[in-house]
């Protein structure tokens, strides 16, 4: 019998097989949110891809043999269990699974994310999804900006930032003021400009960081000039 990292590879080596068209970035949290309890759907990630593996509920779902690998990183526990005997059999038996049904839909990509990045707004411009796809992403970066937080529209807004899509337009700059206005107007798009924003439209752009916090990940903040 191989060893786990054999089996580790051999999963690694079917599963990448299996891209559908289009994919997205992930973070950890928005994995976790992928446990089948919060969500019906059930994903995991293994070596950075991330897998739907819905179609094995009963294994990796609540209630199932696996369920507490659902939503989480099994090619990190998978290093930490080699220390363990009893860890390394059941990881041995989850990467069994995982080969025998090679058939799991690949999503995207597991990114880490640096949450503490600096960015100028003209860093912020060359981050707009048509750029070339960094190392270790499914897409590029789409960065918007909102008081001053940069949020990475790739990780699951790709249909209305990315190009071509309705809102693309914001991508790369600074949408405070376009967002706080409910506008797509070039002038609100291309200014930066909030300070004379009415209460109201404070109101509206507060609403809209509450919302990109809560559904995109946070990779940074934008630096005055």
């Amino acid at each position: 019998m191989g060893s786990v990292q054999d089996k580790a590879s051999e999963t690694h080596d079917e599963i990448v097989e299996e891209v559908p068209e289009t994919l997205r970035n992930f973070s950890a949290d928005q994995l976790k949110e992928y446990d089948g309890e919060s969500n019906e759907k059930v994903y995991l990630a293994f070596r950075g891809k991330v897998l739907d593996v819905s179609g094995k509920a009963n294994v990796f779902g609540p209630g199932g043999a696996y369920h507490h690998f659902a939503g989480k990183d099994f090619s990190q526990l998978h290093n930490e269990g080699l220390d363990s005997s009893s860890a390394d059999a059941n990881l041995a038996s989850v990467a069994k699974v995982l080969t025998a049904s090679s058939k799991f839909p690949v999503l995207g990509n597991l990114v880490q994310i640096n949450p503490d990045k600096e960015y100028t707004l003209e860093e912020l411009g060359r981050a707009n999804g048509r750029q070339e796809i960094p190392e270790g992403y499914s897409s590029p970066p789409i960065l918007i900006a909102v008081k001053g937080t940069v949020f990475d529209m790739s990780f699951g807004g790709n249909d209305f930032y990315g190009p071509g899509r309705g809102y693309h337009v914001m991508a790369g700059r600074d949408a405070s003021r376009a967002l706080a206005k409910m506008s797509l107007d070039v002038k609100d798009v291309e200014s930066p400009n909030t300070l004379d924003l009415t209460e109201s439209e404070k109101d509206v752009l507060e609403n809209w960081y509450k919302k990109f916090c809560g559904k995109y990940p946070i990779c940074g903040k934008l630096i005055s000039p």
